[in-house]
């Protein structure tokens, strides 16, 4: 097979963000996926640059679908 000729960046385990991170301490970029509550984005944090996901949720379509325990559920095995 063809040797893959892409750039490739190690994943490693990121550090912890410090306390007291807002929103708008990230800039959104790509959309990764979308799911039924909501949808996966691609982000920087502003003062480092390190790259994260962020999930964004619907919490009117969550409480409406009557999906609060499997979010829950989702949040602590993540």
């Amino acid at each position: 097979p063809a040797a893959n000729t892409r750039n490739s960046t190690a994943i490693r385990e990121s550090e912890p963000l410090p306390s007291g991170v807002q929103p708008t301490d990230f800039q959104l970029l790509d959309v990764l996926g979308t799911g039924t509550f909501g949808t996966v984005r691609l982000c920087t944090y502003k003062p480092t640059g390190r790259f994260y996901c962020v999930k964004v949720l619907n919490k009117e379509k969550m409480i409406h679908m009557k999906a609060i325990e499997h979010i829950r559920n989702e949040k602590s095995i993540l």
